[in-house]
């Protein structure tokens, strides 16, 4: 039984995919983000390492950084 529940699914999918139309997808490119506005300056370490912001994200040496926090009990 197990059999032809099997084979009768791979006939019913495949007659499914065998209809589908094809589908046109359009991706644009967003603005970059806005980097003015933010007066905060700039954070910079003895080492080099810079920690700025723009209207997206916090920005670590110039790449979007996402800090990870948490809280033990």
């Amino acid at each position: 039984m197990m059999k032809s529940a099997m084979a009768t699914l791979t006939i019913v999918f495949s007659l499914l995919i065998a209809r589908a139309d094809l589908q046109t997808i359009t991706i644009t490119t967003s603005q970059s983000p806005q980097i003015t506005g933010f007066n905060t300056g700039e954070s910079r370490r003895p080492d080099g390492t810079t920690l700025t912001l723009d209207s997206r994200s916090l920005r670590l040496n110039g790449k979007p950084w996402m800090p990870v926090m948490g809280e033990f009990h």
